[in-house]
């Protein structure tokens, strides 16, 4: 039986990774597998229009999908989603990632055809910074308390409260990674970095969406709650190797701008889920 699966990769404004990020998919599978990768350009500074020519003529298998303006991460993993159901249904494994990473396609593939576990609803990749040479996933192993999402909710609510954050957030990322132990068996976890998601098909049919409210950020826990609440697992597979270039469209310190998507997505994931 075919296995389907689908790439959504979601651009904004970085035409050089998304050309190399299309350029990089190998759509020549083996048998048993069909491939459609698609890219959705959120880009409405008049780069989409370079884009698109330069994929053109690069003849690159990905499929160019503009977006109706800047839809925000999950947004145009919606729309590009939306684009491919029309014609094919929902397919048996969802990739949604960036642009500004690279992966073996074919490894990926292979892996992903081979699993068989019904249970799963998420698998989160090995995910390598190619900034600061750390790994991203897990991005957590455990639920969250109430108590934490809600410090989280108040804390994001001024710009001085989120710099403060970060700040402290890479200093303990940069500890961690020190000492965090390299896990080579997959295993189950609370939530997937969002740079790179892998859904299966049963995410989907068992009620679950990419329906995020929030702009940007909070993506992680939105899609862990709802593999929580529908009873599948999130799956740290470390089989799977994928290599990111961190903050290409976002800088590592936060913007008044950034800072007002971080509180919109900090008070929706507290009132939501905790």
């Amino acid at each position: 039986m075919m296995t389907q699966i689908a790439i959504v990769a979601v651009n904004y404004k970085t035409v050089s990774h998304a050309l190399r990020f299309a350029r990089s998919i190998n759509t020549e599978v083996d048998g048993g597998v069909d491939l459609k990768p698609y890219l959705v350009d959120n880009s409405d500074d008049g780069s989409e229009f370079e884009l698109q020519r330069e994929m053109l003529q690069a003849g690159t298998a990905v499929s160019y999908v503009k977006a109706p303006g800047n839809l925000g991460y999950f947004g145009g993993a919606r729309h590009g989603l939306a684009k491919h159901r029309r014609t094919h249904g929902t397919p048996d494994w969802l990739v949604v990632c960036n642009v500004d990473l690279t992966f073996d396609t074919r490894a990926l593939i292979q892996r992903l055809a081979g699993i068989q576990d019904a249970n799963i609803g998420v698998i989160a990749p090995q995910i390598i910074s190619t900034a600061s040479g750390r790994q991203l996933n897990p991005y957590m192993t455990r639920r969250p308390t109430r108590l934490r999402m809600h410090v989280y909710k108040w804390l994001f609510q001024s710009y001085i409260g989120l710099s403060m954050y970060s700040v402290a957030s890479e200093w303990l990322l940069k500890r961690r990674s020190s000492v965090r132990s390299d896990h080579k068996i997959p295993r189950r976890i609370y939530a997937a970095h969002g740079a790179f998601m892998i859904f299966s098909k049963r995410y989907f049919t068992c009620g679950a969406t990419l329906e995020h409210p929030p702009f940007l950020f909070g993506e992680e826990i939105s899609v862990a709650e709802q593999a929580r609440n529908a009873g599948l697992s999130v799956i740290y597979d470390p089989q799977i190797r994928v290599e990111h270039e961190e903050h290409v469209s976002i800088s590592t310190l936060p913007s008044r701008r950034v800072q007002a998507f971080h509180a919109e997505a900090a008070a929706f994931i507290a009132e939501k889920y905790f």
